[in-house]
């Protein structure tokens, strides 16, 4: 008897998985989300402050070379449009990309001979790092601000 038991087991295939494997596979998948979730937020937040920083410097850029074309800073933010190169070929294509900013220029004080251009990004996670970039970052807004003079 103990024969034919063994016999009929070896003769049995195993079909599918046990309720055990299926849990261990889906604690694995879960650590492995929890490890990639915060490296992805972070990755997407350095994506955003570059985007802002290289939007920053095309305004910066285009008061500079009309500076450098009329001998004047520019009257308002229409004077800039013709010197913004890139995709958006035009200070109102910059407006909200990346997701979340704002940029914003103080042309009134072009009778004191300077004009400010100040660009934030908002909803950036608290673990954002902002040591290796051009601005600052506090409460969740990070901010680029450059002062040109003439």
């Amino acid at each position: 008897m103990k024969a034919s038991i063994i016999k009929s087991m070896k003769n049995s295939k195993k079909k599918g998985m046990t309720l055990i494997e299926l849990v261990i596979i889906v604690a694995i998948l879960g650590i492995i989300a929890a490890i990639a979730a915060p490296q992805f937020t972070e990755m997407t937040a350095n994506a955003r402050a570059s985007a802002l920083d290289t939007n920053h410097s095309l305004i910066v850029s285009a008061v500079h070379q009309y500076l450098a074309a009329y001998g004047k800073l520019p009257p308002d933010e229409e004077a800039i449009t013709p010197y913004i190169s890139g995709i958006s070929k035009s200070l109102e294509g910059l407006k909200d990309k990346p997701n979340g900013s704002t940029y914003t220029s103080d042309i009134s004080g072009k009778a004191t001979g300077s004009v400010t251009i100040k660009s934030t990004l908002s909803n950036l996670p608290t673990s954002f790092k902002a040591e290796e970039r051009v601005g600052t970052f506090k409460d969740g807004i990070y901010t680029c601000e450059t002062i040109i003079t003439y």
